[in-house]
């Protein structure tokens, strides 16, 4: 198994085995060799208080140096969700912000809250209960927040009259909006597998912090995403068929919006570290739930894909490392070509592919299981399915998620329409001159 810059030479033995070789002797520091050990993080890099604090705010402060996408005053929306990734992503902003001239943060920061409590069956209580903590801990770390719901996902485009429902600073209360509210929970419902579910309630979430983000100013979403969540998350889009996304879904930027970089500042942070660390700084994490919270290991892949990994990374302690580290070096091969769109996902489209293809006997074997005939698999029946027209604008694995709900046009509007321009310019392009021609015909002319 690979290893991390040296750090992790002999993790492939199992723990219990180096286990035994621990005498239980007071142990130091493995950086300033003084101090008397108090974490570790794994079984050779014990660290006291102070050094695992530079460690883990080197780590944190290392991937936004390295990747040189962040520059002085930038506005950065910080998406925070409650749970342990997020608050310490928060507090890490928040020291960042108050050192010293030379090593203080320079961006502005701005913090988003989006309730989910509707998609996930909390009644409006419950609700209040969690936002009256969110509040709480939004005000602490002293940068301004906006608090809304993920039922606003279904307010027309920003073009139109209406806008989100954004409550900035604690301004006003977070009011229950019924109608949308019934749009949410309708379109869970019809929605089959809890595995689809999840990833549904992940897109209209990255969906509303795009157009959040555009609404307030900010021209990047940070996201508290750890290396845990990402080698789970890795491994769990494999097996739905979202291969082609990979490098967006888990590298550090995600840039699948042109006007909106997605950025992931904690994704060498393991969970323990990030537990650690909060235990550390005293920060108490809003207790967050998913659909299948309590459930069974068995309830998604997601899950069960956590399950996997946890198990082997507790006898394998660089099993998550290696995972994410092979996802880096996974990426589709660009070109200049203007492609079309995921209205779903946002992701490229991955299904222009030759006609004798596993994509199209899966597509056909589909309609033929049920009972579209061949003429209509080529194109002259069914004209009217509004499911056709959706499917045919999503990628592989969003093409999956849709033929599981009952209803795809309960999907918010700006995700049953492509984008046009692509659309127009993908269909014209036979007809545009290339670049070369183009400095022929101009050193003509002139």
């Amino acid at each position: 198994m690979c290893s991390r810059q040296g750090e992790d030479e002999n993790l492939d033995e199992p723990i219990r085995k180096l286990k035994l070789q621990n005498d239980g002797s007071v142990r130091l520091c493995v950086k300033c060799q003084e101090n008397e050990a108090k974490f570790v993080i794994r079984q050779n890099d014990p660290f006291c208080r102070d050094c695992f604090l530079t460690h883990v705010t080197h780590k944190f402060r290392s991937n936004i140096g390295k990747s040189k996408l962040i520059r002085d005053r930038d506005c950065i929306l910080l998406a925070y969700s409650g749970g342990p990734s997020s608050s310490a992503l928060l507090h890490l902003v928040k020291d960042g912000l108050e050192l010293s001239k030379f090593k203080k943060l320079r961006f502005i920061p701005e913090i988003v809250y989006i309730d989910e409590g509707a998609a996930l069956g909390q009644s409006w209580a419950q609700r209040q209960e969690i936002l009256i903590q969110i509040k709480e801990f939004c005000e602490r770390m002293g940068m301004p927040y906006y608090i809304t719901s993920l039922e606003q996902v279904f307010c027309p485009p920003e073009n139109s009259k209406i806008k989100l429902k954004l409550y900035k600073n604690g301004q006003g209360e977070l009011l229950q909006d019924t109608e949308l509210e019934e749009k949410l929970v309708n379109l869970i419902r019809n929605t089959k597998s809890s595995t689809f579910k999840e990833q549904l309630i992940r897109h209209l979430r990255n969906d509303l912090l795009d157009r959040i983000a555009r609404l307030t100013g900010n021209k990047m979403i940070m996201v508290g995403t750890g290396e845990n969540r990402l080698a789970i998350l890795m491994l769990a889009d494999i097996a739905q068929g979202r291969g082609a996304h990979i490098s967006l879904n888990v590298g550090f930027s995600d840039d699948r919006n042109d006007d909106i970089l997605t950025v992931r500042p904690l994704k060498n942070l393991t969970s323990k570290e990030v537990a650690m660390y909060n235990n550390t700084n005293n920060i108490t994490p809003v207790v967050c739930y998913s659909l299948t919270t309590m459930g069974s290991c068995n309830a998604s892949i997601e899950r069960l894909t956590e399950k996997f990994v946890t198990e082997l990374h507790v006898e394998y302690p660089s099993t998550v490392c290696n995972i994410t580290r092979t996802s880096e070096k996974l990426d589709v091969q660009r070109n200049n070509e203007v492609r079309s769109k995921c209205t779903l996902c946002k992701g490229w489209l991955d299904t222009a592919v030759l006609e004798a293809s596993a994509l199209n006997a899966l597509h056909l074997s589909y309609n033929l299981s049920n009972g579209i005939q061949e003429q209509q698999v080529n194109g002259e029946g069914n004209c009217n399915s509004n499911d056709v027209g959706i499917s045919d604008h999503l990628c592989f694995g969003c093409r999956a998620m849709a033929r599981e709900m009952n209803e795809p046009d309960l999907l918010p509007i700006q995700m049953t329409q492509p984008n046009i321009s692509l659309l127009q310019k993908d269909y014209i392009k036979d007809f545009l001159l290339e670049p070369s021609n183009e400095n022929i015909l101009n050193t003509g002319d002139s």
